[in-house]
């Protein structure tokens, strides 16, 4: 029912084809943790199909990480292989870094698993100096927000003075003339 809501909506929005690619490949990481192999399978190579005639390469990475964790969870390990190299190849061409280190660290788990302490200890400097990048990033992400945030309040200080000073300018102005009004008036 949700996956026919899901398609219903991906059709509306403003590109079908990558919003559904989208939805299947979500929907076939969710039947592979309910242990639905066979429909997990079907809709992430659809998924994958989709993006390839899009030329979405951000996203056939993301259905390769799909793929890879879906042959990984059922000791399909070569299969699995394939996929997180050829995942992290693309990543790495268009430049995703939570990607690479989505690819890594399941590289790294890979390794781990099958008692490869170097190609493992490759693989986690490569999650570590991946990570420390994202973290970077995040971390100039937030300083740039909240420099934009001070910059924002101060010109809002700034205006706000400017005008209590025109305010101020206005009420002596018009005192003023009340003045000259009176005294006019009493001559």
């Amino acid at each position: 029912d949700y996956y026919n809501r899901g398609i219903l909506i991906a059709r509306r929005m403003e590109d079908p084809q990558r919003d559904m690619a989208n939805l299947l490949n979500n929907l076939g990481r969710t039947y592979d943790q309910t242990g639905k192999y066979n429909e997990a399978l079907e809709v992430i190579n659809q998924a994958l199909e989709i993006r390839m005639q899009h030329g979405d390469k951000q996203g056939i990475g993301s259905s390769y990480r799909n793929l890879a964790i879906l042959h990984m969870s059922r000791g399909q390990f070569a299969q699995a292989l394939g996929y997180l190299y050829e995942g992290l190849a693309i990543a790495e061409e268009v430049g995703a870094l939570n990607l690479k280190v989505n690819f890594v660290n399941q590289l790294f788990e890979y390794y781990d698993l099958h008692n490869q302490p170097d190609s493992a200890l490759k693989y986690h400097k490569l999650l570590k100096d991946y990570t420390d990048q994202v973290n970077r990033e995040e971390t100039l992400r937030e300083l740039t927000r909240l420099e934009l945030t001070a910059h924002f309040q101060e010109m809002e200080l700034v205006r706000q003075m400017e005008q209590k000073r025109k305010d101020q300018q206005y009420t002596l102005v018009g005192g003023l003339l009340l003045l000259v009004a009176v005294i006019a008036f009493l001559l």
